[in-house]
Parts: C-alpha cells; sequence; structure tokens
C-alpha cells in the first residue's frame, strides 16, 4: 500500500517485477501470435483496487508506451475500484491483459486475455478477483510460467507497501499483511508469507515491488528460495512509482545477450531516478538475493557487539543519529553500524556482505546509499508491532540473532528517559 505518502500519493505497498519489453504491434499483428521465443516474460500483478486506481491507469498506459520489443512480453492482471476514478471505461473488477504498443494515454488499447476460467476470470465478462489472497497471485504466475514461457520470468508487485508489516492504521491486522490490499475484498493483503508460499516452484528470476519501504532486510530474507534478484525502496515512493515507459525501452534498446536480470533491475532503478519530479527524496537497489546469508552473518555479529553495549548508547545511534524509515521504524543497516560505533572489522564485514548484496543502488542522499534496512523501532514511541516481530514467524527472526540484540535493549522506561532528556 502506498500509505506512508507525503508527497501525492506514495506507495507503500507494492511490488515490483522486473522483467522488461513489450509486444510488438496492436491488434492482430500484434501479441504473443507475432513473437517466438521471447528471452522474457514480465508479469505485473497491478492492484488499483484502492485510492491508486488512477495512478495504476497511468503506469499501465505507460508499459504501452514503451518501445516494442520482439524477445519481452507483458501480462498485466489488473484489477480497479468502483470509488477513485471513471477513466478509460470505468469498469471496477479484474481483467488480464497482455501489453501491446500503443501511444494513446487516454486509453487501454491491449489485448484482453479471456480463456483464463480457471483462473476465476470468465470470457469478457468483469469478474472480481481477490489481488489480497495468495492463490490469486499463485494462479496468475502460474499462467504466465505456462502461457508465456521464455528463458527469463520478472513479476513486479504494484501498489501500496509498508515492509514486513502492516500499516501503522492496520495495526490490529491478524498477520504481517505488507501488500496488494484489494478494497472490494475487504481490505484483504497478502503477507511476506503469503509472497513467499506463491512464489515457490514458479522459477521467478526477478522480483520487483513498486511500492514503498520494501527494500528491508527482513523482506529481501524471506525470498532467498524464491527469487533470484528483488528492486525495492528503502523509503517511501511517490504515487507515480516507476518509469514504466523508460524502463521497458531502456531494456528493449539492450543487445538480446545482454538482457540479464540485473541489467532489467539497473534499467528500473536508472530510469526510475531520472524521473524525479520535486524534491522528494529516492533510493532504488537491486539485491541478489543468493547473496544474503554472509549478510546476515554479519547481522549477527553486529547483534553481539550491540548486546554488549549500554542502552544508552545504543539509543544515542538509534535515536539521535540513525537514518530511519517506515514511521521511525526501521534503520539504513550500513549507516547504523557506523554510528553505533561497530568494530571496524564488523562493519568491514557488514560493508563487503552489502555489497555482494545490493548490486545496484542509486539513491538522492548518502544515507540510502546502503540499500537495506532492517526493524529497529524506538521503543515505547513506535515500537507497537515489536510484538508482532518476534512472533510473526519471519526467516529473519529466526534465523539471526537481531531480535534478541533489540530485546536486550527494549526496555520502555530507558527509552522514555533518553527521549525526555533530548526533546
Amino acid at each position: 500500500m502506498r500509505r506512508h505518502r507525503t508527497w501525492a500519493a506514495c506507495r507503500v505497498i507494492g511490488v515490483a517485477l522486473m522483467a522488461l519489453g513489450m509486444v510488438a504491434g496492436c491488434g492482430s499483428s500484434g501479441g504473443s501470435e507475432s513473437q517466438e521465443g521471447p528471452t522474457w516474460t514480465v508479469m505485473v500483478y497491478l492492484d488499483g483496487d484502492n485510492n491508486l486506481e488512477a495512478d495504476a491507469l497511468t503506469d499501465f498506459n505507460e508499459m504501452e508506451a514503451a518501445a516494442a520489443s520482439p524477445d519481452t512480453r507483458v501480462i498485466v492482471l489488473f484489477d480497479r475500484s468502483s470509488g477513485y476514478t471513471r477513466d478509460q471505461g470505468d469498469w471496477a473488477e479484474t481483467r488480464l491483459y497482455e501489453i501491446y504498443h500503443d501511444t494513446d494515454t487516454s486509453a487501454i488499447a491491449s489485448k484482453r486475455l479471456t480463456d483464463t476460467t480457471w483462473l476465476g476470470l470468465y470470457g469478457d465478462g468483469d469478474d472480481e478477483l481477490n489481488m489480497g489472497s495468495a492463490e490469486t497471485l499463485r494462479r496468475f504466475i502460474a499462467y504466465g510460467r505456462a502461457t508465456y514461457p521464455a528463458e527469463h520470468t520478472a513479476l513486479i508487485l504494484w501498489d501500496h507497501g509498508s515492509g514486513w508489516a502492516p500499516s501503522a492504521s492496520d495495526a490490529a491486522a491478524p498477520g504481517t499483511k505488507f501488500i496488494a490490499t484489494d478494497e472490494t475484498s475487504a481490505g484483504d493483503a497478502l503477507s511476506v508469507k503469503e509472497v513467499a508460499l506463491a512464489l515457490e516452484g514458479q522459477g521467478v528470476n526477478l522480483l520487483g515491488f513498486d511500492a514503498c519501504l520494501m527494500a528491508e532486510l527482513e523482506v529481501a530474507w524471506e525470498f532467498q528460495r524464491v527469487a533470484r534478484f528483488m528492486v525495492a525502496s528503502e523509503g517511501l515512493e511517490p504515487s507515480s512509482g516507476w518509469d514504466y515507459t523508460g524502463f521497458l525501452t531502456c531494456f528493449s534498446q539492450l543487445p538480446s545477450a545482454s538482457k540479464s536480470p540485473e541489467a532489467l533491475g539497473r534499467c528500473i532503478a536508472e530510469t526510475y531516478m531520472e524521473s524525479r519530479v520535486g524534491g522528494m527524496d529516492l533510493g532504488l537497489s537491486v539485491v541478489d538475493l543468493a547473496a544474503l546469508s554472509p549478510l546476515g552473518a554479519a547481522v549477527d555479529e553486529l547483534a553481539s557487539e550491540m548486546t554488549a553495549l549500554s542502552t544508552n548508547a545504543v539509543i544515542t545511534a538509534r535515536y539521535l543519529n540513525a537514518a530511519h524509515y517506515n514511521a521511525d521504524t526501521c534503520v539504513d543497516l550500513r549507516q547504523f553500524a557506523e554510528v553505533l560505533g561497530a568494530s571496524a572489522e564488523t562493519r568491514n564485514a557488514l560493508g563487503e556482505a552489502l555489497s555482494d548484496a545490493v548490486i545496484y543502488n542509486e539513491a538522492t542522499r548518502p544515507e540510502m546509499a546502503c540499500g537495506l534496512s532492517i526493524y529497529f523501532p524506538v521503543f515505547g514511541v513506535t515500537s507497537g508491532q515489536y510484538s508482532l516481530y518476534t512472533s510473526s514467524h519471519l526467516s529473519f527472526v529466526a534465523d539471526t540473532q537481531w531480535d534478541e540484540a533489540l530485546d536486550h535493549h527494549s526496555r520502555v522506561a530507558d527509552w522514555a528517559a533518553f527521549i525526555a532528556a533530548h526533546p
């Protein structure tokens, strides 16, 4: 959900799928019939069944406007709302499309796919799917893989995003629901575990989150076994999100042999940063999920050193000096280790592990240059979801000592006294 917005409407849950390319031509001259053996299939899970509906339409038209590429096909599961815009047909249900090249930004020209009964879409009727259901996501991915086989597959989750946890207004939610909020389905949303389960065995090479706050280590950790690369932002995104025309065109212009998942991620990040408007700080990271294990070991060393420090020293580093995100519940991992005063050995190990894992990062502020954040709330102020963090069954919590280090310094009274002395 792009719920934590400070400009227009920021994407807080979002999902970003990274494969590029467009289909050549409109009408009967375009689409899968005219292509043989595409290198990429890009699947976009476009959840506009909320207050981002108008932005979803804009991004759909951006996909159509991108330069056509014969070796990349883009399919989109697009869910709209009945309450936010009447543009482009004013339908409010769920439709499946294969993107066709078209430069008319006021209308959808792509091919609507109607042979999808097993997905819950019947012919050309308008049926409502719950985008907050893991089964909807799983079936969409399976459909894309079976119907549009390719050497590489990217999946982009598009919507609001809030990292591993529900947003502040969803604090009472029974689980860690963090993306693809479907208002028609009683506000249901996907959890990090549900997304991972939907990806199991699907062969996705690149997982993208076009949403706010998804470049958290806890989120990335969950997808190590089910995807190879992840693209996400530590901070907020504007409601306009990624530049789909830009990155699909960027990718289409590369030689076929150079169209790797890393190259797609870089096209997404570079064009996103180039599209910056106004003074909003932006950042986007491309993460090699296969390189996260050494980073987990380095975090354990940092946690061990943090546990040995006085609580006052830890609070000083966290409250006064750390670059923070997501309503002050997360910190930039590298920058926090520096302001904490971790040993040179630990900082070097952490830096090397981050450099190996975050293969590309671009940001408007140096504090965002690490590319990954980690959960560390201000206890007594932004720690309302701390019990959820420790009981959420996140793989990162089970696999590392980070939660133990947080627990060691979690006495609310200590934080309250420090904050009172440093207004």
